[in-house]
């Protein structure tokens, strides 16, 4: 990494997302459904020239094993899942 001075490369984060939504509400619905079925929902939201977007994510993990596994129980429960860093 250009600038760097340890020598170390930053540390990549996953999470998985579920869903994106313009309207917060939704987002915070369907957060609420997953919480019963996975222990770290968050809301991440993206601010972007054609409005706002509400992420649904589960994690963060620190590996992309353990997000990948957690994209698999989503799917099973019917969502659409993609891995992303973070």
């Amino acid at each position: 990494v250009l600038g760097a001075t340890d020598g170390r490369l930053p540390a990549a984060r996953y999470a998985v997302q579920v869903g994106s939504f313009a309207d917060a509400d939704n987002a915070e619905r369907l957060r609420r459904r997953l919480e019963s079925h996975f222990e770290e929902v968050f809301v991440s939201v993206l601010e972007a020239d054609a409005g706002r977007y509400h992420r649904v994510r589960l994690g963060p993990f620190d590996r992309r094993e353990t997000a990948v596994a957690q994209a698999r129980s989503a799917e099973d429960l019917g969502l659409p899942a993609v891995v992303v860093e973070e």
